[in-house]
């Protein structure tokens, strides 16, 4: 059962990370190409991170509590608290993504830009905390 939850949770990272990742290598070529429609392709990227994030949270949370780790130690409890701040930082990109296909203002765009390095520093920063609360 723990193998399977480990394999889901790698894939939730796979497709958040992956559509995180993907939405900002095509922001930033929209920008330059402002003749190409890309919101279609922004829609299904974004539900993909969505659709992982999701995943993440689920089968963590069920790792968590499967697995003999101590839910005590600074390094879990941190963890914790980058995953509510991820969190509230993909609700704000999504938010932003989802005003902007309703109204088409490109400055949403700009401070999701802004946002999203500080997302995949939380991101790494959540992997390298997880590494030492399950292995440390």
């Amino acid at each position: 059962m723990y193998n399977g939850l480990i394999i889901l949770h790698l894939l939730g990272l796979s497709l958040g990370l992956g559509g995180a990742l993907a939405g900002r290598f095509l922001g930033t070529f929209s920008a330059n190409h402002p003749d190409i429609d890309f919101k279609p392709l922004m829609r299904k990227l974004s539900l993909m991170n969505a659709i992982g994030l999701l995943i993440l949270i689920v089968t963590g949370f069920a790792m968590a509590f499967q697995e003999r780790v101590n839910l005590e130690s600074t390094a879990f409890q941190l963890k914790l608290i980058l995953v509510g701040f991820l969190v509230l930082f993909a609700g704000f990109i999504h938010m932003n993504q989802g005003r902007y296909f309703r109204t088409g203002n490109t400055k949403l765009l700009i401070i999701n830009k802004r946002i999203q390095p500080i997302a995949l520093l939380l991101t790494l920063s959540i992997l390298v905390s997880a590494v030492f609360a399950f292995n440390g």
